[in-house]
């Protein structure tokens, strides 16, 4: 009984948690949360109904707002790339100064970007107007590719 009605939660729920998200990728993470969650309880959840199923879409959804204000943290904090191969770090260490030496609204721009916030996320967080945040990347990436080009 309860693997059909989770098999059919995705359609089912898609809508709702657009609603909740306003983005399809995250809506499709919480959708999935949700199923992973109720799964894991399955023995502990007797009467399975649409209302707890958003019950705990609500929550999937409250986690992931929780987990992406922390990562946002880490990232504005300017914790540097890293990475294993020596050459690369040393490229690396370059980036980071780049990026570093940067307006800090371009360092966070970019910062955001590479952790793979879309531009209307970025100027949500920032507080600042879409095209600020496209522009702040492009002059960003304009500094970096005249630096690669000295090589």
């Amino acid at each position: 009984m309860i693997e059909q009605y989770l098999a059919k939660a995705p359609k089912r729920f898609l809508g709702y948690a657009m609603s909740l998200t306003k983005d399809i990728d995250d809506a499709n993470d919480i959708i999935q949360e949700a199923i992973i969650s109720i799964w894991r309880s399955r023995d502990r959840t007797n009467d399975l109904n649409d209302g707890y199923f958003k019950y705990v879409l609500k929550q999937k959804l409250v986690d992931l707002i929780r987990s992406q204000k922390k990562n946002t943290q880490l990232l504005l904090e300017g914790e540097p790339i890293s990475h294993n191969d020596a050459l690369t770090k040393m490229y690396l260490a370059e980036l980071d100064q780049i990026v570093d030496t940067s307006n800090p609204l371009h360092r966070d721009v970019f910062r955001l970007n590479m952790a793979g916030y879309k531009f209307r996320e970025i100027a949500e967080i920032l507080g600042i107007p879409e095209g600020t945040a496209v522009g702040s990347m492009r002059y960003i990436r304009i500094r970096i590719k005249i630096k690669l080009l000295e090589y």
